[in-house]
């Protein structure tokens, strides 16, 4: 999609990730979903970052302007 559609985005780090010194550095799983409806053609989406199956992010939500 369009990156521009992005309009806020904010989060809180709730863990730290260690990435290793290797060429297979550390996997986060992010997945979202639309919470709201806002004015304007506007989506808040409340988002999960996972790295080995914890929470990474807390408050994790972006807003989106639809197409």
């Amino acid at each position: 999609g369009d990156p521009g559609a992005v309009v806020d985005y904010g989060v809180r780090f709730t863990k730290p990730v260690v990435v290793p010194n290797d060429d297979k550095g550390a996997l986060i799983e992010v997945s979202g979903k639309v919470a709201a409806k806002l004015d304007d053609n506007l989506v808040r989406v409340d988002l999960v970052a996972m790295c080995d199956g914890k929470k990474v992010l807390g408050m994790s939500r972006a807003v989106v302007r639809l197409a």
